[in-house]
């Protein structure tokens, strides 16, 4: 098995930042690169579409998963919204069986780090397709993982924590190995 694992935004898409100064492309390329160093640990091959601050489009970040013959891909991201927003959500293909079980693996064991669920979910576009290009397009079974708000001061705190983050990488970590089993 092959994972693909892809921080969200970084280079010139720095804009997703908390109230005291979280950046999510950096919080989320830490947690992504201490996934990679768990999975690696267990003798997974594994590929980051960006291992340092800087811009990857996502054709190329698909490109990157779909040229390795990932077999799995994971998109970490940071939430945004209001202040009160709060919790965990992982996003997967309306149209993949697997993706949707990849999804719940992965959000179970981020909930149980005693976040609140706010569920595995699908995303439409008007067209019916799946409305996010990094779950609509790899060939590798897909999902988006939004670890927390980083708008939530509470949450903010949290993550902007590398013992916070560690925790999170080995929730993700242990998803997608009870998903490979």
């Amino acid at each position: 098995m092959k994972v693909c694992l892809d921080p969200g935004h970084g280079g010139k898409d720095r804009a997703n930042r908390g109230p005291s100064g979280y950046i999510e492309a950096d919080g989320v390329l830490d947690i992504a690169l201490r996934v990679k160093e768990l999975l690696v640990k267990k003798g997974i091959e594994v590929v980051i579409t960006r291992d340092k601050d800087e811009t990857v489009s996502l054709a190329k970040r698909v490109a990157i998963a779909d040229g390795n013959k990932a077999d799995i891909l994971v998109s970490i991201h940071s939430n945004a919204g209001p202040p009160q927003a709060r919790g965990v959500e992982t996003f997967y293909s309306a149209f993949s069986k697997q993706g949707k079980a990849l999804a719940k693996e992965i959000q179970i064991r981020l909930v149980g780090l005693g976040l609140k669920d706010r569920g595995i979910k699908i995303r439409l576009g008007k067209n019916g397709a799946d409305y996010y290009y990094m779950i609509r397009n790899p060939k590798a079974v897909s999902v988006i993982t939004e670890v927390g708000f980083h708008t939530n001061p509470e949450e903010e705190k949290l993550l902007k924590t590398a013992s916070f983050r560690q925790k999170a990488a080995q929730a993700i970590a242990n998803g997608i190995i009870a998903f490979s089993r």
